[in-house]
């Protein structure tokens, strides 16, 4: 399970970490990249990822959520409703995987983290951010 968290952490990590670039071709584009930059500067990029900085990914997956065009917007959707539970568990727990995998319910929001759907969904949107964000 514990391994599995790890998986998430790293995850998250990829999917706030890297450069964007504005889209002037498409203003729902340049928007996408624009909540990612704006969810960079919330984290900081010098260390990996911190139980505090967790809600920040969130709220940056949200407002992509809000603006991303429909070929990309189910794929965040999918990332965020299998990760904001497994950010509410831990955040919950301060962090420590061993307190929050007292709570019964989450061994299923980690497997959820690691369905074929979530794995696709995380790399379909890496693959947007590269081709769209530079």
């Amino acid at each position: 399970m514990v391994r599995r968290s790890l998986q998430v952490a790293l995850a998250v990590a990829l999917l706030t970490f890297g450069g964007c670039s504005d889209n002037k071709e498409d203003p729902a584009i340049a928007a996408v990249c624009q909540t990612r930059e704006q969810t960079q500067s919330a984290v900081d990029n010098s260390k990996p990822v911190s139980i505090e900085q967790y809600p920040e990914v969130i709220k940056g997956l949200e407002a992509a959520i809000e603006v991303a065009p429909n070929d990309i917007r189910d794929d965040f959707v999918v990332v965020h409703d299998v990760l904001k539970p497994f950010v509410d568990a831990l955040v919950k727990a301060g962090g420590d995987t061993n307190v929050a995998a007292q709570d019964p319910g989450y061994a299923a929001i980690v497997d959820a983290v690691g369905t074929n759907k979530a794995t696709a969904a995380g790399q379909h949107i890496q693959d947007y951010y590269s081709d769209h964000c530079g």
